[in-house]
């Protein structure tokens, strides 16, 4: 995902919250803005992968948490298995 293109979708996540940067994104919203599907994102949470917290059935994940991912590309996910050495 460009970069353009997460600037754009945390706008629209500041409109939301009128102006103030949300402190915690359920799985749905961190994945539009890393660029990832909700479950994704919640299979990251179950594995540990990043930090969450649950909120009775509700997986929040903090700010600071989606900014270290986005700062990390999102490389958590498996290599591509076709560029992987033999």
């Amino acid at each position: 995902m460009d970069e353009r293109r997460v600037v754009e979708l945390l706008r629209e996540l500041l409109h939301e919250s009128e102006g103030e940067v949300k402190q915690e994104y359920s799985p749905k919203e961190a994945g539009k803005i890393l660029g990832r599907e909700a479950g994704t994102v919640r299979d990251w949470c179950r594995m540990r992968r990043i930090k969450s917290r649950k909120a009775g059935r509700k997986v929040l994940i903090h700010h600071d948490e989606v900014e270290r991912l986005k700062a990390t590309h999102c490389e958590l996910s498996p290599p591509d298995p076709s560029k992987v050495p033999p």
